[in-house]
């Protein structure tokens, strides 16, 4: 299965992949969420993983960057079901995962797959900080996503043996939720001068239109 971290101190996320094999998100450090619950999107298909605003007990808002896969995006509200299935840790300690049941309402934002070769990780890390800062959202999926089995995303996470899954993980890339190309592109112009980044950028809309 495909997780995502809790990531902003790295995203929170996981998606399922083919035969068990899925992905963890973290979650971003500093604070900026207090109400941050692990969501288990499309569980029968994918079953990406990932951290959300819990804005009542059937209801959560999407805070990680989902992949295009998932057919979910940032920002989008979602309706999940009230048993947990697996758990995470936060913060030093242990929440309930929860599957979603369906999406009620997508979001304002797209997903951009972004292309910034060179870059490093405190430049992608200011990235996402910029982004959040700007109403947006960034994340270095390279970063903030890992793969865990089925039982371990169904359970509690075992480090030992998800570490073969870890070393057989694709190339992932870097992702920002942005309104429009227009918001995105001053994104990035903000993020080059602040994080001196004199390299291209290209980026790709991925994902249905909202």
């Amino acid at each position: 299965m495909v997780e995502s971290g809790d990531r902003r101190h790295g995203a929170g996320c996981l998606a399922a992949g083919a035969r068990g094999v899925g992905q963890v998100r973290s979650e971003h450090s500093g604070g900026r969420w207090t109400h941050r619950t692990p969501i288990r999107l499309a569980p029968a298909n994918r079953g990406e993983v990932v951290w959300c605003d819990r804005i009542d007990p059937a209801r959560a808002i999407i805070r990680n960057i989902p992949l295009p896969e998932s057919g979910r995006f940032y920002g989008d509200l979602v309706l999940h079901d009230g048993a947990p299935n697996g758990t995470r840790m936060r913060q030093g300690s242990e929440v309930p995962v929860f599957d979603e049941l369906e999406r009620l309402q997508r979001s304002a934002f797209r997903t951009y797959v972004l292309d910034v070769p060179g870059s490093t990780a405190a430049q992608r890390e200011m990235l996402a900080d910029l982004a959040f800062e700007s109403g947006m959202a960034a994340e270095d999926w390279s970063q903030s996503i890992v793969f865990l089995c089925r039982s371990c995303s169904e359970g509690v996470i075992h480090e030992r043996h998800d570490d073969d899954l870890r070393a057989t993980r694709p190339e992932l890339a870097a992702a920002a939720a942005a309104i429009n190309e227009e918001s995105l592109g001053e994104l990035i112009d903000a993020w080059r001068q602040r994080a001196g980044y004199e390299g291209r950028v290209g980026w790709t809309l991925v994902g249905e239109d909202p």
